[in-house]
């Protein structure tokens, strides 16, 4: 039996990525590639899902700003600005991210 490797999320990206500029059928591309067409076809649909929704990346945006004491940086997310002085937890910037992505 032929051992299965599992692609991330990326790897699924680059190779629907590769489809589209191939120009081929999804059916050829995924014979002459040697791909699974229902796995083709999950991705291609979670991947179109996530891009619809939004999620994934969000642009953060560094705000340069006059310094003021205790303020070591301004970050700008969805129209909302927050003041870091330098001293958050990871835990803390992650569910701080997270929220702003709405997860």
């Amino acid at each position: 039996m032929a051992e299965r490797s599992r692609r991330t999320r990326e790897e699924w990206a680059q190779i629907i990525a590769g489809w589209q500029a191939s120009g081929l059928s999804r059916r050829g591309y995924c014979e002459r590639e040697g791909l699974s067409q229902w796995a083709f076809r999950y991705w291609q649909g979670k991947l179109a899902e996530q891009e619809e929704s939004g999620a994934g990346l969000v642009k953060v945006e560094a705000v340069v700003a006059v310094q003021r004491p205790g303020v070591g940086m301004r970050v700008r997310c969805r129209g909302i600005e927050v003041e870091l002085s330098g001293q958050e937890s990871e835990e803390l910037l992650g569910r701080m991210f997270r929220a702003l992505r709405g997860e």
